[in-house]
């Protein structure tokens, strides 16, 4: 049967399975539309008891940060690519490191920008069973988000200089980002094998 395990810290697991068949699929999305989505949610909506707000934002009673200071704060790190995709790796990996796995043989990514055009190619190569797996893990509604971004978000999107300097912050993950929808025609013209494998 197939089976699956949902989750942006799964980076690693197939180590744990070295008997079986193990590959990784990966839905990458735009850092800048992640990175404002995470400060909305948590943030802007204090989501999930304000776990993400300083002891300052809780005693005011919100949180004051604009997107920027926000991740200046280093309550959450805005390279999300980096860290989901090193995972086991040293404190010195970066965006090559990264880009390196997403060339792994025993890994497919989709770009959720352009995410029916990734499931159709997954169904075409790997049969119904695999694509239906994932549009079934990615129809769940605990692991979306559906809120509309605030209005105060909003006009931060507004604010060219602030989204420049948070694409600053945000550098390694869109180079990362950038690579992949460059090359994500050429992995599928590739074969897919077990992560366990010896190449």
């Amino acid at each position: 049967p197939l089976r699956s395990v949902w989750g942006g810290l799964s980076m690693g697991l197939c180590d744990h399975f070295p008997g079986r068949p193990c590959v990784y699929f990966i839905i990458l999305r735009h850092p800048l539309h992640r990175a404002i989505s995470d400060y909305n949610y948590f943030c802007t909506e204090g989501a999930e008891n304000r776990k993400k707000w300083t002891s300052f934002w809780h005693q005011k009673g919100e949180c004051t940060a604009d997107v920027v200071q926000y991740y200046q704060q280093r309550i959450t790190s805005p390279l999300f690519l980096v860290e989901r995709l090193t995972r086991g790796c040293d404190l010195n990996c970066g965006a090559e490191a990264a880009i390196q796995n997403l060339k792994h043989p025993c890994l497919r990514y989709l770009i959720l920008e352009d995410l029916e055009n990734g499931l159709d190619k997954l169904a075409a190569l790997y049969g119904s069973p695999m694509g239906d797996t994932f549009l079934n893990m990615i129809a769940m509604k605990d692991h979306r988000n559906k809120k509309p971004l605030s209005d105060r978000t909003k006009e931060q999107i507004k604010d060219t200089q602030l989204m420049s300097r948070l694409a600053i912050l945000l550098r390694q993950d869109i180079e990362i980002y950038n690579y992949a929808k460059e090359n994500f025609a050429n992995q599928w013209s590739k074969p897919l094998y077990s992560c366990n494998q010896q190449f």
